[in-house]
This record gives C-alpha cells, structure tokens and sequence, in this order.
C-alpha cells in the first residue's frame, strides 16, 4: 500500500469527522416566556368549556395542552446536507412553546388552537421575542392571526415590521360584538369563522355560520 495515499486518507477521514462533530446542533441556553406573556396561558390540561348562543344552541370543548421547547438559533455552523428538510445546524437556545387546542366534543369539524411561543427578532441573536398565534377551522372557512407580545431587550428599539407572521395584528382597545362592547381583544374573521380572544379572559366568543356564540 502506498504510504503517502494512506496517510493523506486518514487525515481526511480524520479531518471529516473532526468536521462534521464541529458541525452538530447544540443547545447553549434556554429562555422561557416573560411573566406577562403567560397571560396568554389560562387554561389547564383537561378543562372543559362551552358557548351559547341566543337561541341556547352550545358548543362545548375540551382542552389539551402541551409545552415544549422551539429551537432558537443564534450561531449557523453548516448546512445540513443529509436531510434536505432540514434546516441549517446552529447552535441554539431551547425556546419555551405553550400549545392550546380547543377540541369541540359536539361538533369535530369545529378546532381552535393557540399557541405562545418565544420567537428570534433577529437571525444569528440572541434578540429575543414572545409573540401569540390563534388559528380556527370550520367546515371550510380557516382563520389566523398573529399578536406580538413582549421583546426580551430594550436596544435596538422593537420594531414590529421586521416581524415576517402574518397577518400580525393588534389588541383593540374597545370593538363592537353583536351590540356588545367588548374591551382589550385580538379579533379574527375569515370566511364563516370569527374568533374573539380577550387579554385575561381567553376565548370569549366564536361566530360561526352567523351565529355568536358566546362563553358560558
């Protein structure tokens, strides 16, 4: 065996490894939603809701919850080129995600889903955000919405238009429901579906079909 081949093979096998363990994602923190972000957490594994409307019809459901860590990178190391469905590897800090679901036990057609989650401002940064998604499905209207919560930093000066979810909405202070004036909501319609999520009360109205229902 020549020699010299050899030796140039296993220092580029060596160097291959080397690299590639170089290469491997890695956790180097964690963070976790602010305290005032968790407003947007009320509900508990196995609650049961329900709505009426104003001929007494209901909707009821029940809630599942889980909370599990995003991944958050703050330094790219090498693309992955062994899945193309995955992303870069980085290193990264592990984000706290609360997910609700809002299972209709009367109508399966009918699913509501929030989520909170702590979110990059910037790439490469450990600029951090909260920011809240609610989603609705019904037969066949799909609605969503995104609300930008709290930044994790004071510099640079938090600009919501660098945020790429969309549509990304804001809490009305005061809006108008079926005769009802409602204070501090995130409101989203498409199609048959509206949603109506009150800052410290949650879910509070569903319109669906034309008819409000409302909490009970």
């Amino acid at each position: 065996m020549n020699v010299r081949f050899f030796g140039c093979t296993l220092i580029g096998l060596l160097f291959t490894l080397s690299c590639g363990k170089d290469c491997e994602s890695s956790q180097i923190g964690s963070v976790n939603l602010l305290t005032n972000s968790l407003e947007f957490d009320l509900y508990e594994d196995g609650e049961i809701l329900s709505f009426a409307n104003d001929a007494s019809d209901t909707l009821h459901f029940e809630i599942s919850k889980s909370i599990i860590s995003g991944q958050l990178c703050v330094n790219y190391l090498c693309e992955n080129t062994s899945d193309p469905f995955l992303g870069p590897n980085c290193e990264f800090y592990a984000g706290q995600n609360i997910s609700t679901t809002f299972h209709c036990t009367n109508d399966e057609s009918l699913l509501i889903q929030t989520l909170v989650w702590v979110e990059n401002y910037e790439e490469e940064s450990t600029l951090f955000y909260d920011i809240f998604r609610i989603n609705g499905n019904h037969q066949n209207s799909f609605t969503s919405a995104y609300h930008a919560i709290n930044p994790h930093f004071t510099s640079p000066s938090f600009d919501e238009s660098q945020i790429f979810f969309e549509p990304l909405i804001a809490v009305e202070s005061q809006v108008l429901i079926n005769g009802i004036m409602y204070e501090n909501v995130i409101k989203t319609e498409e199609g048959n579906l509206e949603l109506v999520y009150q800052l410290k009360d949650g879910l509070i109205i569903i319109k669906t079909n034309g008819s409000y229902y409302v909490k009970v």
